[in-house]
């Protein structure tokens, strides 16, 4: 077909093809109709008129972007990947597409990629940190997310997302001392943050640190008494370790000035039927 006006309509002609058979399930026929149109659109683009300039001006994303999603219906991840990032690298701070580009990859088999897009999203969001994480143990990278997590909480230090990340991943690599000075940084920079403050309490009972939980919940009890009902699952997991309880028994004569830890000591020993200790 010679390229003029002859060109323009064929190149609208599979334009609208592809429109066609892609609501109908034919992906792989409305993929090639949207690539000839590429290819036909891109040598008349400059004298380009009417209904094609217009496609052109206000559609080429969007059609760079359907393509990129009937690929990834077909299973042709790599591909998709190839469509979509030339759209992702004019879009550096759209989280959503970032994502999508960076599952792409993952599903292609291409776990560092993956990884080193997410890398320039430089975001504390938790759809990210989360990607980050699986992308790295999908690849049998596990290692590697706690580099990843400091990497960002330096760029975030307020971030309370990325501490949390960060405290798991250190403790899920049994680097609990660790993970316990992050969240302590972090309470000492912010001490009014009760979400990780409550993590920090629950990394104390897990690792079994009783008095230093105790401690804790006794400075909650302190500053919001009304919040009393939330130390009970301390006491609860005290009262179940005997060689806890007795620990913190023989600790009251070191915190005689401190009323509000006396009063959960004095739980602990009720609760484990201490009650000469209780009183």
């Amino acid at each position: 077909m010679e390229f003029g006006e002859d060109a323009e309509v064929a190149a609208l002609v599979h334009f609208h093809l592809a429109e066609m058979l892609s609501p109908e399930g034919y992906l792989s026929a409305a993929i090639e109709q949207y690539e000839s149109f590429g290819r036909v659109s891109a040598k008349i683009t400059p004298t380009a008129k009417g209904e094609l300039a217009s496609l052109l001006a206000t559609r080429r994303g969007s059609m760079e972007q359907a393509k990129a999603e009937m690929l990834e219906k077909l299973g042709r991840y790599e591909d998709a990947a190839v469509v979509l990032r030339p759209i992702v690298e004019k879009a550096p701070s759209d989280v959503t597409l970032q994502v999508h580009y960076a599952n792409l990859l993952l599903k292609a088999n291409r776990p560092d990629q993956a990884a080193s897009a997410l890398a320039n999203l430089q975001t504390d969001d938790e759809q990210v940190l989360d990607l980050l994480v699986d992308i790295r143990q999908k690849a049998g990278q596990s290692e590697l997310i706690v580099g990843d997590l400091r990497a960002r909480a330096k760029a975030h230090p307020q971030s309370a997302n990325v501490t949390n990340r960060l405290a798991k991943a250190l403790v899920d690599h049994e680097r609990n001392d660790e993970a316990y000075a992050i969240l302590a940084d972090f309470l000492a920079r912010n001490p009014d943050h009760a979400a990780i403050r409550q993590i920090q309490l629950d990394l104390l009972v897990r690792t079994k640190r009783w008095n230093e939980a105790l401690r804790l919940s006794a400075e909650k009890l302190r500053s919001e008494p009304a919040r009393e009902q939330e130390v009970e699952s301390i006491i609860e997991a005290v009262r179940a370790t005997p060689d806890a309880v007795e620990g913190i028994i023989a600790s009251a004569n070191a915190v005689l000035s401190d009323t509000f830890y006396l009063y959960l000591i004095g739980r602990v020993a009720a609760d484990a039927q201490r009650f000469d200790d209780a009183e």
